[in-house]
């Protein structure tokens, strides 16, 4: 896990200094899928209270984001929402969107309650 920290800690240092808000929107009644990369793979449903979370992280954190200038390998918890995807790994996140791939810090809480299959299928 210290390897994975030191690892983002320097992808962050490679990032463009301006910050910029993302068009991130949950897609409407819509599922979005659930990939845990040493775990599980799910759906969750849009009544469900792990999507109410996500949605309200989502519209909380549109803002903020740096330009993503390194290629790594997907890994932690990713989660498919269409048109963008989000990937959280330790304390950041990337959002691959159609404008291009942006970052920023995230604390783990923000998202461990996606590691399992809770109000999914």
């Amino acid at each position: 896990m210290l390897r994975r920290g030191v690892l983002l800690a320097t992808c962050a240092a490679l990032l463009s200094g301006c910050t910029h808000t993302l068009p991130l929107v949950m897609p409407p009644n819509a599922p979005v899928k659930v990939i845990v990369h040493d775990g599980p793979r799910y759906t969750l449903d849009p009544t469900s209270h792990e999507y109410q979370r996500l949605s309200q992280w989502v519209a909380n954190n549109r803002s903020g984001w740096r330009v993503y200038a390194v290629t790594l390998p997907l890994i932690g918890v990713s989660v498919d929402c269409g048109a963008w995807s989000l990937n959280f790994l330790g304390s950041g996140v990337l959002a691959i969107t159609p404008q291009g791939w942006f970052t920023k810090r995230v604390e783990p809480s923000d998202y461990e309650y996606l590691r399992q299959p809770h109000g999914g299928t």
